[in-house]
């Protein structure tokens, strides 16, 4: 229900395709006027980090730093760098900032990923962000902008590779107030808060049905 009440106010939150204003507007906003259409190309440039080469990499989680490919993103790595590299390729080449949200480009197109700063690097070309300037549109805005795109190609088709020209010709659609964003951000995130603690107690409920499982019948020898 949560989840349905979610995808229900992404669909409201925001304009229609098409349209300029959404369909639900908090009430001092009301009179801010249209808001602004522009492609992702317009406002940033697609990022990535630089190539990680298979001899660069380790199972060994001694080693140092975890190292996420597209079959591991947004779960747990099983590869890893050593810090040195992490830390010269992290000064000299692209390398999210704090907020920046990550995507797959490749296999499950649009899986997103908020960088919180912990050491940590991504495959190149599968996985990339926005680098842009908050000043016109915040990450925590951003990231529900992306959840609410069909990712496809240019001619409407279903894609499995997310290329560089494809994410600059994205449409979104972006209100000019920045307290507009946040209130709208925050309103979707705390959602996500419940639908997160929701999850954790249905998880919790398993285990415990799994130990009744086991302690109320039998062990078959």
């Amino acid at each position: 229900m949560l989840k349905e009440h979610k995808k229900g106010l992404l669909q409201n939150l925001f304009p229609q395709e098409g349209e300029t204003v959404p369909k639900l507007r908090f009430p001092e906003f009301k009179d801010d006027g249209e808001w602004e259409e522009t492609t992702l190309g317009e406002i940033g440039e697609p990022l990535m980090c630089r190539r990680i080469f298979k001899e660069e990499t380790t199972p060994d989680p001694n080693n140092g730093v975890p190292f996420y490919k597209i079959g591991t993103f947004g779960r747990f790595a099983d590869s890893y760098i050593s810090k040195e590299i992490f830390e010269e390729y992290k000064s000299k080449y692209s390398f999210p900032k704090i907020g920046d949200i990550l995507i797959s480009a490749s296999g499950t197109i649009g899986r997103l990923v908020i960088y919180d700063g912990s050491p940590a690097y991504f495959q190149d070309s599968n996985i990339i962000w926005l680098g842009h300037n908050e000043n016109v549109v915040l990450n925590s805005f951003l990231f529900y902008c992306y959840s609410n795109l069909r990712w496809q190609t240019s001619d409407g088709g279903v894609i499995s590779r997310l290329y560089n020209s494809d994410f600059k010709r994205m449409i979104i659609c972006f209100p000019k107030n920045h307290k507009e964003q946040e209130k709208i951000a925050e309103t979707l995130s705390s959602i996500d808060d419940l639908i997160n603690a929701q999850s954790q107690k249905i998880e919790a409920l398993k285990l415990y049905k799994k130990g009744l499982l086991q302690g109320l019948f039998p062990e078959i020898k």
